[in-house]
C-alpha cells in the first residue's frame, strides 16, 4: 500500500504560479489552512490502544502518512516531507525548491537505500510556461546516473493547477488528473485517470472554518470514508489533537508546531 501511495503522489504532485493573495502551491500554509508562520510541525498517529502507528490518509486533499514531519520556507511554502517508520527512522523524503517567481521548479524524492536503490527528480521548466502550461520531466536517479522517465504537462487556470498530463518518452498519455476547488480555494475534489477510465476520485468537504470535515476516496479497488473531529488547538489556532476514523477503524493525530 505504501508504494502504490507514493507513486500516486508522484502524479497528484500540485504547483502554482505566484499570488500575493493566497499560495496555491502544494500544501503550503494557505493549502493546508495553517495559521501563523509555521516552520514545521511533526505529526504522530496513534491507534485505538495508544500505541504509534503508521496509516496512511488524506488531508486537505493531499495524500500523507501519520508519522511525518514537515518543514516550511518563510514563504510558505513547504520545502520537505519525510515520512519515518513507527522506531523513528527515515522511509523516505519529499522535497520542494522554487524559482524566484515562487514556482515550484523542482521536486525530488530521497528514499532509504534500504527501501530503494533509485530515487527521483522532477524538474519544471517554469520559466518557459505556455497556454497557461508548465512542462516538466521526471528522472530516476541512481548514484550518478540520471533516466528521463515521464513527461508532464500541468495546466493553470489563473493560479490554481486545474489539469496535469503525463507522458511516456513516446509522447503517449498515460495518466492525468483534475483538480476542482472550493470557493476558498481549498481542494474540492480531484478525479484520475487514464485511456481505461477514472482510476481514483477524491470529494472533501469542509467546515465554516475551511477544515476538513470528510473525504470520500473512491478507487479501482475500494472505496473509504473518512471523518475528522479536531480535539485540541494551539495559541495560534492550528490544531494540536484531531480523532481521524477511517472506514471502521479510529486513530489519533497529534501535531507538535515550530514557528519562525
Amino acid at each position: 500500500m505504501k508504494k502504490i501511495l507514493i507513486v500516486v503522489m508522484i502524479f497528484l504532485l500540485v504547483g502554482c504560479s505566484g499570488d500575493s493573495s493566497r499560495n496555491y502551491n502544494e500544501m503550503s500554509l494557505d493549502m493546508m489552512n495553517l495559521k501563523g508562520q509555521v516552520e514545521s510541525f511533526v505529526q504522530t498517529g496513534y491507534n485505538d490502544a495508544g500505541e504509534i502507528t503508521s496509516f496512511d490518509f488524506i488531508d486537505m486533499g493531499y495524500y500523507m502518512n501519520s508519522l511525518a514531519s514537515f518543514e516550511y520556507d518563510k514563504k510558505g511554502n513547504l520545502t520537505a516531507q519525510t515520512d519515518r517508520s513507527t522506531e523513528g527512522d527515515t522511509i523516505v523524503t519529499w522535497m520542494y525548491s522554487y524559482d524566484n517567481k515562487n514556482m515550484m521548479n523542482v521536486f525530488a524524492i530521497d528514499f532509504d537505500e534500504n527501501i530503494s536503490k533509485m530515487d527521483y527528480e522532477q524538474i519544471f521548466k517554469t520559466e518557459e510556461m505556455e497556454n497557461n502550461t508548465v512542462k516538466g520531466v521526471m528522472y530516476g536517479v541512481a548514484g550518478e546516473e540520471r533516466t528521463p522517465l515521464t513527461v508532464h504537462d500541468r495546466i493553470y487556470d489563473k493560479d490554481k493547477l486545474i489539469e496535469t498530463k503525463d507522458f511516456n518518452l513516446e509522447a503517449y498519455m498515460v495518466y492525468g488528473v483534475t483538480y476542482a476547488y472550493t470557493d476558498a480555494g481549498y481542494i474540492l475534489e480531484t478525479v484520475a485517470s487514464e485511456e481505461v477510465g477514472v482510476l481514483d476520485q477524491m470529494t472533501m468537504t469542509y467546515n465554516e472554518d475551511n477544515q476538513l470535515l470528510s473525504y470520500t476516496h473512491l478507487n479501482a479497488n475500494f472505496e473509504s470514508k473518512a471523518n475528522f473531529e479536531y480535539v485540541a488547538f494551539d495559541e495560534k489556532g492550528n490544531w494540536t489533537e484531531a480523532t481521524v476514523t477511517i472506514d471502521d477503524l479510529t486513530y489519533k493525530l497529534t501535531r507538535t508546531y515550530s514557528y519562525y
